[in-house]
């Protein structure tokens, strides 16, 4: 089975206890597992002086984030599985990458682990009924996912207990 895994960032504590600590253990268990950071990070911002520079920085951006999801997410059809720890692009009026994904590869699931439909309910209403399965930290952001999206489990984030002893 083909995975794609796309968390938020490399080094962000959301995709290192969602998805990084079981890429190698699915390897291990015969998984074909792919990982995807799309660039620039999506805490990324300018340190440019000047706010309009800043501003045209930050634009560049977003449109280069853009860019390289479309780059990453070109051969969606031939992976079983595409598994989203976030919203593909953070800014909140940009909602049409999931969809157009959807339609390459039904196969979703969209993973959340904190409270980011506070800042972008109107986003992730737009968005999580094209996933077929969505996945949450606890009962409060399911009931959110479940107002949009029948299909929704509860996935407790665990600690690498392993790791933690070494």
């Amino acid at each position: 089975m083909r995975l794609l895994f796309l968390p938020e960032s490399f080094t962000m504590p959301s995709g290192r206890f969602r998805i990084w600590q079981f890429v190698q253990p699915l390897k291990k268990l015969g998984f074909d597992v792919e990982v995807r950071v799309i660039k620039p990070d999506r805490y990324w911002k300018s340190n440019l002086t000047g706010k309009t520079i800043q501003t045209i920085h930050n634009h560049l951006g977003i449109l280069l984030r853009m860019v390289n999801a479309w780059r990453a997410l070109r051969d969606a059809k031939k992976f079983d599985v595409i598994f989203l720890n976030k919203d593909i692009l953070p800014e909140r009026k940009i909602y049409f990458l999931e969809p157009w994904l959807a339609k390459k590869n039904p196969r979703l699931i969209f993973d959340f682990d904190d409270s980011i439909h506070l800042n972008k309910e109107k986003k992730l209403r737009k968005i999580l009924p094209y996933f077929a399965w969505v996945t949450a930290v606890n009962e409060y952001l399911a009931a959110f996912a479940r107002q949009v999206n029948s299909q929704v489990s509860i996935w407790p984030t665990v600690v690498d207990t392993e790791f933690i002893s070494r």
